[in-house]
């Protein structure tokens, strides 16, 4: 094998995403981030209009709890909403809802309230940022990583796997099949760090919307500290 750890793989794949997923956007990107008490090597977004994200917003978006923060990400998956809606979705008390969350979220000027009944969140949350990929590294156990990438597709709209070319070309044969009837990409990385793609994935449609805003919404909280996401040009 050309590496014998598979962190050494990591910085290469940093490196080399933008192209070998032809992004031609910023993108936004957390090394070993834990989603859900699993801890993925690398997950990445696209930002789609960075002029909407202005230090007001993310500031706001700091203050809220691991509650408030669920909640927004739900209110988010619609293109408005009600309260009874929502209280529905998390089985909760309608009251609880219109008190704990709606009053907080209109001062913050997170939604906007359409009617008497009807909110929406505000634009930039919903806008500004796009597609998540999720990226395992592994070096040789691509079993392993068939089931921990196959599990990232509860909140990514892509799901990959990055796997140490050398041994990858040799068992080829034996295993690309299993990457594509899971729909999960499949990137060798050689020697020389260069990336390419051995297979491609569609995107996900049966991921958990909520838990995939979630995250982008802890995204956002941290673009101007940089403690976890980085951005990249």
């Amino acid at each position: 094998m050309f590496y014998e750890k598979e962190r050494k793989m990591v910085p290469h794949i940093i490196e080399g995403l933008k192209n070998v997923f032809s992004i031609n956007k910023k993108i936004a990107i957390a090394e070993e981030l834990t989603v859900s008490s699993r801890i993925i090597d690398l997950v990445f977004l696209t930002i789609e209009n960075e002029d909407l994200l202005d230090e007001e917003i993310i500031n706001k978006l700091k203050r809220l709890n691991s509650s408030e923060q669920y909640i927004l990400s739900l209110m988010s998956e619609y293109g408005d909403f009600s309260i009874q809606k929502i209280a529905s979705d998390t089985f909760s008390d309608y009251y609880n809802i219109k008190n704990d969350y709606i009053e907080l979220f209109l001062k913050l000027n997170l939604i906007e309230q359409l009617s008497r009944y009807r909110f929406k969140v505000i634009e930039p949350l919903i806008n500004s940022i796009g597609e998540l990929y999720a990226v395992e590294a592994k070096l040789s156990r691509w079993k392993e990583a068939i089931a921990q990438a196959e599990d990232t597709k509860r909140f990514a709209d892509y799901s990959y796997v990055a796997m140490d070319a050398e041994f990858a070309n040799e068992k080829k044969n034996a295993i690309i099949s299993h990457f594509t009837e899971k729909n999960i990409g499949l990137i060798l990385v050689d020697e020389d760090g260069s990336l390419s793609a051995a297979v491609n994935t569609k995107k996900v449609n049966s991921k958990n919307k909520t838990e995939s805003r979630l995250q982008q919404l802890k995204a956002l909280q941290d673009f101007n500290t940089n403690k976890k996401w980085k951005v990249l040009n």
